[in-house]
């Protein structure tokens, strides 16, 4: 499963993951900045549950 989006210079982006809404979400890795972004990011999620998934973005410094 590939998580994409169009990054925008000068921001940072985290990718988070939940197999549960109730119990939140879960970071899939470090920050990545713009430029560190290419297609997005691939993930594998548990087979035996669905995957719910939030892109956040700052304002890199």
């Amino acid at each position: 499963m590939t998580v994409s989006w169009t990054p925008k210079s000068g921001r940072a982006y985290n990718v988070w993951r939940s197999v549960d809404l109730n119990e939140g979400f879960t970071s899939l890795g470090p920050e990545l900045l713009a430029a560190e972004v290419d297609d997005g990011v691939e993930d594998t999620p548990p087979s035996d549950a669905a995957a719910f998934y939030r892109v956040t973005v700052r304002k890199a410094e």
